[in-house]
């Protein structure tokens, strides 16, 4: 029984980001990549959202305070989990960054999970900032439209990010 706690506790954290409790990047490249060849085989459109928080006001670089800090991904992570469904696949991309697998769902539908997520997260209280002092921008690609294969699929999402940030804060 030790070894098979052991072995599962092990399991865990070679897919899970620690500081967030979701799954890690290496996690979701074996996740992408196995929801692509599951889209193709069965003609079935997927989404991916990427999910970044934006730079800090000026106000709270100031004051010496960020919004990068560990509570506040922990508590952004566990938000993002409640606006996916259960077969949705959340996890972290980097270090201010998430990503979100939505098999079954076209880009239509991932820009109105983005929408929700990015309204839900400007009206969240996060530690050490008030209401709407923490925003995200997103970007929405989807399968096979935007690109066929992970690396275009990942590279038309961050585009996507980049013009949600060129375009300003929040979006």
């Amino acid at each position: 029984l030790d070894n098979m706690r052991l072995v599962t506790g092990t399991e865990k954290v070679a897919v899970t980001d620690e500081s967030t409790e979701v799954y890690n990047q290496r996690f979701l490249k074996t996740a992408l990549n196995r929801e692509i060849r599951r889209a193709s085989r069965h003609g079935q459109e997927l989404s991916l959202v990427l999910v970044s928080l934006d730079p800090a006001s000026p106000q709270l670089v100031e004051q010496g305070e960020t919004p990068r800090n560990a509570n506040v991904l922990k508590e952004l992570a566990s938000l993002l989990a409640q606006q996916v469904r259960s077969f949705d696949v959340l996890g972290r991309y980097g270090d201010d960054a998430f990503m979100l697998i939505l098999p079954q769902t076209p880009r239509e539908g991932a820009a109105e999970v983005a929408e929700r997520i990015r309204v839900a997260v400007e009206r969240k209280t996060f530690p050490g900032n008030s209401a709407g002092g923490v925003t995200v921008s997103i970007g929405v690609a989807a399968f096979p439209r935007d690109g066929a294969d992970f690396n275009d699929l990942v590279s038309a999402t961050e585009r996507a990010l980049d013009l949600a940030r060129r375009r300003g804060s929040n979006r």
